[in-house]
């Protein structure tokens, strides 16, 4: 007898086929074709381990017996899991913040970087409706000023070039974007 959450399949009715017709049919087109044909007839009938039996010749799934085999796993490889989780929490997001290119800020912060850094320059991406309604941020205090590029997605390499014309040392120059 077995326990009473131990995951259950009805006996087949039908027999998996001999294995050695489709091997002789298969093994002169490829020789590593026969190997694999031997053992998938052999290991046809898996019981699911997550699958009971509810006597009406279906299965349901049985929650419980997912859990415990996910438990049986974490308790069997208790190292590997413990790798998983760690790339998945720790190395995966500090490689994506460290790859970023761009980074978001806020406006205290980009006001910080503006002040701070002498190379740092606002970048004003908004089309003319969205700057009418709402002016350019006022940077007499940093002794700077924002500079104007609309940008429009049609026209990409022509925004790059009238970028790089009014910056006077684009390479070293910190950009602060302001959009929408």
């Amino acid at each position: 007898p077995s326990p009473p959450n131990a995951a259950r399949t009805p006996s087949p009715s039908i027999s998996p086929p001999p294995a050695a017709p489709i091997l002789a049919r298969n093994a002169a087109a490829a020789p590593w074709r026969g190997e694999l044909l031997l053992l998938l007839p052999a290991a046809w009938p898996l019981p699911a381990l997550a699958a009971e039996a509810d006597g009406g010749g279906g299965s349901k799934v049985s929650l419980e017996s997912i859990v415990l085999a996910v438990d049986d796993f974490n308790n069997r490889n208790p190292f590997f899991v413990a790798g998983v989780v760690f790339v998945w929490l720790v190395v995966l997001p500090l490689a994506q913040e460290y790859f970023k290119k761009y980074k978001a800020v806020g406006a205290l912060d980009a006001f910080r970087k503006l002040r701070d850094v002498p190379e740092a320059q606002l970048l004003d991406i908004r089309r003319g409706n969205s700057v009418r309604f709402m002016a350019p941020p006022n940077l007499r205090l940093v002794e700077k000023s924002a500079v104007q590029v609309e940008f429009h997605e049609e026209d990409e390499k022509g925004f790059l070039r009238e970028v790089l014309a009014r910056f006077p040392d684009p390479a070293n120059t910190v950009v602060c974007v302001l959009d929408k």
